[in-house]
């Protein structure tokens, strides 16, 4: 989700949101959240990927 969504959709500016639950996130949530994107089949592919 974007980040001026999220801030939006709870309330605070992007700058507060981002400064007080940014730290929150966890490695662990950075990885689900680098699988599911990787996962995903209508994702931009890199050149590499397309060769």
């Amino acid at each position: 989700m974007p980040i001026g969504l999220a801030a939006q959709q709870m309330g605070p500016s992007t700058d507060v949101h981002e400064k007080i639950y940014h730290h929150w996130i966890t490695e662990e949530v950075h990885q689900r959240a680098w699988e599911a994107a990787m996962a995903n089949p209508n994702r931009p592919l890199a050149p590499a990927e397309l060769g």
